[in-house]
């Protein structure tokens, strides 16, 4: 997958559409989820988040 189409889309299912979480599979086109190549993808989850206490 091209990374950087990958976090437009979260960019914009977050921003745009409201979502509220993301599924994420286990092996991303060959590549397990510590591979650094998709780490930009999870560092854009974490600074998105907004955690509210209930």
């Amino acid at each position: 997958h091209d990374i950087d189409a990958a976090l437009g889309a979260l960019d914009r299912a977050i921003g745009q559409l409201g979502f509220r979480g993301v599924q994420i599979y286990t092996d991303i086109q060959g590549r397990p989820l510590d591979d650094p190549n998709v780490a930009p993808i999870f560092e854009r989850v974490i600074e998105s988040c907004e955690l509210e206490a209930p």
